[in-house]
């Protein structure tokens, strides 16, 4: 049986906003639960750079790492999991995560009302 997984997200991020609707829309067994990093207790920078998840066993995931374990999860997506794997084994997948993390802005941890994004 497959655990389930908790996927925290930057809530202050559109594009991470976006992600979570749709891994919600395509959630169809309820394996993965969604929080906003910026309102749980386990905040830090790490965390909000790089896609945090930890399942219900007390695994943590990070970047692409997260990515495959919520391929895993999403039924409608397991023609995917074979290529996943391969990304996932060769680091290629890390290394395209980095990649597209880097472009999004992300607001500092200590930003206040008067916070302006770079």
């Amino acid at each position: 049986m497959v655990n389930k997984l908790t996927i925290y997200i930057d809530g202050w991020c559109p594009i991470c906003k976006k992600f979570k609707r749709i891994v919600t829309k395509l959630d169809f067994f309820n394996l993965i639960a969604v929080e906003d990093i910026r309102t749980s207790e386990i905040l830090d920078e790490k965390k909000i750079k790089l896609m945090f998840s930890k399942s219900s066993d007390d695994l943590s995931f990070y970047g692409f790492d997260s990515i495959f374990e919520i391929n895993k999860r999403l039924v409608i997506l397991w023609i995917l999991l074979p290529f996943t794997f391969v990304l996932k084994i060769t680091k290629i997948g890390s290394f395209l995560y980095n990649e597209l993390s880097v472009k999004r802005k992300i607001i500092p941890l200590n930003c206040d009302a008067e916070c302006k994004l770079n």
